[in-house]
């Protein structure tokens, strides 16, 4: 633990827990493992309300989860982590024989942050909460600005202490009745408390679908960062782009014929890699778009109607 940033988070903590009137309750978070953090494919801060046991006086969570990792809350996270480090595969294909070696280093890889500091023991208070966030929003915000994330995920529980937390933030929905936002370049997630009562696998398909959707301002900035295009256009808008879209039936039996793709990912991905060079690239992208949903046709039929 004897990186620059959690260097900067201990000078921040030494301040910060002297608004804590037992500064001795006071729990350290911030960058696991700062080498694999860096090394990440995505940054991810995960911010949750307070630590759940009295009994954990003056400890941190750098230290414990670099040693080990342990109860369902620990690895609710480590599957979020792995799922966007990996383009989300199957949930039941994420962790082979050596599950909790890979599960640990996902863990390792991420920022934590409680915006209590101390624990009470049992159920979090919205009205406890809040009063923390309200005194310490500038400590919040300034472990947030060392820890520099590119994504962050919020476990909060209520929306009163979202909007305290992120009051400039402009939330739109994602489609997916989860809420992202924009924080000082970070993408953030209102999503749900790693412990909540969600199934593993549910929640994990719902992070999935929440991650592909994506802000149209950050297309146009990276289209015209890479054709130094430095012109304004009053026109633009934020809109919400998704990845790809379904259609289902009432009972949520899937409309075959219905699935499709965007092009825009795919593009940007060609673009960055200096592949579209000429009319060709809409041949190309609709070969792959009729293999995948020939693919999925043929998977569903058989799950439908072959008995």
């Amino acid at each position: 633990m004897n990186s620059h940033k959690n260097l900067r988070l201990n000078t921040l903590f030494n301040k910060w827990k002297k608004q804590y009137p037992d500064s001795e309750n006071f729990v350290k978070d911030g960058i696991i493992d700062e080498e694999l953090f860096d090394q990440s494919p995505q940054k991810i801060l995960f911010i949750t309300k307070e630590p759940n046991d009295p009994k954990q006086k003056g400890k941190d969570y750098r230290i414990w989860w670099n040693e080990e990792i342990y109860f369902k809350f620990s690895y609710r996270i480590a599957e979020w982590t792995y799922g966007i480090h990996n383009d989300f595969p199957p949930y039941d294909r994420i962790w082979p024989d050596n599950e909790d070696e890979i599960a640990h280093k996902s863990l390792k890889s991420i920022a934590f942050m409680n915006v209590k500091k101390s624990g009470e023991g049992g159920a979090s208070e919205e009205k406890e909460i809040n009063k923390y966030v309200n005194r310490d929003i500038e400590y919040i915000h300034k472990q947030i600005d060392i820890i520099d994330p590119k994504v962050i995920i919020i476990g909060m529980s209520w929306a009163s202490t979202v909007n305290l937390l992120f009051p400039e933030v402009d939330w739109k929905q994602s489609g997916y009745g989860i809420e992202i936002g924009r924080y000082n370049g970070s993408k953030v997630i209102d999503f749900y408390h790693p412990s909540s009562r969600n199934g593993p696998s549910a929640s994990y398909s719902l992070l999935q679908n929440v991650v592909g959707v994506f802000h149209s301002m950050e297309v146009i900035k990276y289209v015209k960062k890479h054709f130094k295009d430095e012109t304004n256009d009053e026109n633009e808008r934020n809109n919400l782009i998704c990845s790809a879209s379904i259609k289902v039936e009432e009972s949520g039996k899937f409309l075959i014929g219905s699935f499709g793709i965007s092009t825009l990912p795919w593009a940007l991905g060609q673009l960055a890699n200096d592949k579209i060079k000429s009319d060709r690239w809409k041949n190309d992208f609709t070969e792959i778009e009729e293999k995948l949903n020939a693919d999925l046709e043929y998977l569903l039929y058989n799950l439908y109607y072959v008995k």
